[in-house]
C-alpha cells in the first residue's frame, strides 16, 4: 500500500510471512502501531480539509512520541 493512499473496508493492509511463533509475537504490536499511525494520519487528514482553499498550510505536529516523529 502506497503512503497517503485511502484504505476502503476489504482492503489489503499489509501481508506478513514468516513462521507462526514469529507472527505470533509481533501480530498485537504491529496492529496497534497501524492503529496508532492511520488514527493520526486521519486527523491529520482532517485538518488539511479544514484549511483547504485558505493559503494556510498544516506542515508539522508539535507533540509526536519519541523516536515515532519520522513516521
Amino acid at each position: 500500500m502506497l503512503d497517503g493512499v485511502h484504505v476502503a473496508p476489504n482492503d489489503v493492509a499489509l501481508t506478513i510471512m514468516g513462521s507462526t511463533r514469529s507472527i505470533l509475537m509481533v501480530e498485537r504490536l504491529v496492529l496497534n502501531f497501524m492503529q496508532r499511525m492511520s488514527g493520526i494520519a486521519t486527523l491529520t487528514h482532517q485538518y488539511v480539509q479544514a484549511v483547504e482553499g485558505t493559503g494556510c498550510r498544516v506542515l508539522d505536529t508539535r507533540k509526536t512520541t519519541p523516536t515515532l516523529r519520522a513516521l
